[in-house]
């Protein structure tokens, strides 16, 4: 008999390893969660909480692990950093991995922008982005966006050095042989992880202060 879509990815989460009190916990969840795509959900993420460890009688988690859970279960550079942020914008976890899937590998194996970069740009645009228009193409909130979009690419850049796919990693990944080598020498786990791990620092730092207060980032006038 075919195992069933649920039943394949309930076994990707093998839980061999995980600590006690989290499987306990995943229990009633199992039994009682329908459909199965909700109980995978959950699953999922009492999975990584168990992994980052019970504090003060709590799960807590950072995102910069928890993006990194992402990428190590094989998702890609963008799907990551957005789905560390999800439940900060009541963005659904399955709607943010389809969302971000093509930006992976610099847009499509396109090599150009980092696709961790792209992940960033959706988290910006989740809070601070323009939703109601007054009839022209700026606005505070798009002037906001750009601001912590170009800031957070400055600041990428200045830790690794570009922010273009290419130029970080230099590898054609629309070609076999090159992803081949980025696997053999595990530059998607090692570099590709450092960079998801550098956009979530800076998410962090500037996410909550859309002036850049003390940044060294110009101040940029309203348009509108």
């Amino acid at each position: 008999m075919m195992e069933s879509r649920a039943d394949q990815q309930l076994a990707c989460l093998n839980v061999s390893g995980t600590p006690e009190p989290a499987l306990k916990f995943c229990q009633p969840v199992l039994s009682l969660a329908r459909p199965w795509k909700m109980a995978i959900i959950w699953v999922r993420r009492l999975c990584f909480c168990s992994q980052i460890g019970f504090q003060k009688g709590s799960l807590t988690m950072d995102k910069t692990d928890l993006a990194a859970h992402y990428h190590d279960i094989g998702y890609g550079c963008a799907q990551s950093v957005l789905c560390a942020f999800t439940e900060d914008f009541g963005l659904e976890e399955e709607t943010a991995l389809r969302l971000s899937t093509g930006f992976g590998s610099g847009m499509g194996r396109l090599c150009e922008m980092c696709g961790a970069l792209a992940g960033g740009c959706m988290v910006i645009g989740l809070k601070y982005g323009k939703v109601i228009t007054d009839g022209s193409k700026y606005g505070t909130e798009t002037e906001i966006t750009y601001r912590l979009t170009a800031e957070m690419a400055r600041r990428f850049a200045a830790r690794n050095g570009a922010i273009r796919c290419w130029d970080l990693l230099h590898l054609d990944l629309s070609q076999q042989e090159d992803r081949q080598r980025a696997l053999d020498e595990g530059i998607f786990q090692n570099q590709c992880g450092k960079y998801i791990q550098d956009v979530v620092e800076i998410l962090v730092d500037i996410l909550p202060d859309p002036d850049l207060q003390g940044s060294s980032t110009p101040q940029v006038e309203t348009l509108a």
